[in-house]
């Protein structure tokens, strides 16, 4: 398994992917107020949607194109930015497809109103830009292993933080293994007590390096995923 690099996320943007925006009204007010709170955000917010006139209100803007809309427009833009150097005058979305087909993959597993799925692929997909602008291999993160989510009867409200256990489980223990822990619904917390000491260090080396990205420490903390 690939170790899992450190990635500078902006923080004012996995704020906002880790919280639940299901309650359209409530939370669209909150966010804008958040955008204004965060200044380097509402420059990014007027520069990508620059189109639409210097004097357009942010809320407007949210309202119109729905939160999903309007958060793929503006990652789209960070990654084009990462990629290309500057903001692009032209809309090119095709940027983000990765991500969305990600999320929609995770969407069936994963409790309403997140973007954790999107998150985690907009993780990945600044690693693959990263490698790519540095001549580097890429980096592989197996994505065989979401059907195994069927074994489960709940929602994972941390899609993202579940998943990568999962694989990491696969990888260590092997498909069937995990498969047969997983169908007599042994805890996540079991399987890991099961793995070789030097398994749990990379276990615990990339969870921080991807903690680290997003900006999540309490992950650490919790009891449970």
């Amino acid at each position: 398994m690939d170790n899992f690099p450190v990635i500078n996320l902006p923080d004012y943007l996995t704020v906002i992917l880790q919280s639940n925006m299901q309650v359209s009204g409530q939370n669209f007010e909150g966010l804008k107020k958040f955008i204004y709170s965060r200044p380097p955000l509402l420059v990014l917010v007027k520069k990508v949607f620059r189109d639409l006139g210097s004097n357009v209100d942010v809320g407007n803007i949210i309202k119109s194109l729905g939160w999903i809309g309007f958060r793929n427009r503006i990652v789209n833009a960070i990654l084009e930015y990462e990629l290309k150097g500057n903001f692009q005058d032209a809309l090119d979305t095709s940027l983000i497809i990765d991500l969305v087909n990600l999320e929609e993959d995770l969407k069936s597993y994963e409790v309403s109103g997140y973007s954790r799925g999107f998150l985690l692929a907009f993780y990945l997909k600044m690693i693959e830009i990263n490698r790519e602008k540095h001549n580097k291999s890429p980096f592989a993160l197996d994505l065989n292993f979401i059907p195994y989510f069927e074994f489960s009867n709940s929602r994972f409200p941390k899609i993202d933080w579940s998943y990568l256990m999962i694989v990491h489980f696969g990888e260590f223990l092997g498909e069937d293994k995990l498969k047969q822990k997983l169908v007599t619904k042994i805890g996540f917390d079991q399987i890991y007590s099961e793995l070789r000491e030097e398994h749990k260090i990379t276990f615990a080396e990339n969870m921080l390096s991807y903690g680290c990205s997003v900006g999540e420490s309490d992950i650490f903390y919790a009891t449970q995923v």
